[in-house]
């Protein structure tokens, strides 16, 4: 035989779904809250990294990039040549010149 479905059933069944939704919606917060304090952490990584090399370098020593006329140049043809973001590796280097508008000769 066949049981049928009665209002009470169709009410505890809205009920139960709106019970789960309630919790989704409560674990996606907590899940987001999650997510925004390890991208402080990781940022706060991040900035603290910087100071530390910051701090190791001092005068000494430059973290970046060295580039001659012709890197430049390379440089910019391939960035006229592609949409894609242009990645280079950096190096740390002994500062040996003056620095001449934010800009160090190494």
């Amino acid at each position: 035989m066949e049981k049928t479905t009665t209002n009470e059933d169709i009410e505890m069944g809205r009920k139960s779904l709106k019970k789960q939704i309630e919790d989704l919606e409560k674990n996606k917060l907590e899940l987001e809250a999650e997510l925004q304090r390890v991208v402080e952490e990781m940022e706060a990584a991040r900035i603290n990294t910087k100071e530390q090399i910051d701090t190791m370098c001092k005068d000494r020593y430059f973290c970046g990039l060295k580039l001659t006329r012709q890197n430049i140049i390379d440089l910019i043809v391939v960035a006229f040549n592609t949409t894609d973001d242009i990645k280079v590796n950096y190096e740390l280097y002994t500062i040996e010149g003056e620095e001449e508008n934010g800009i160090s000769t190494i």
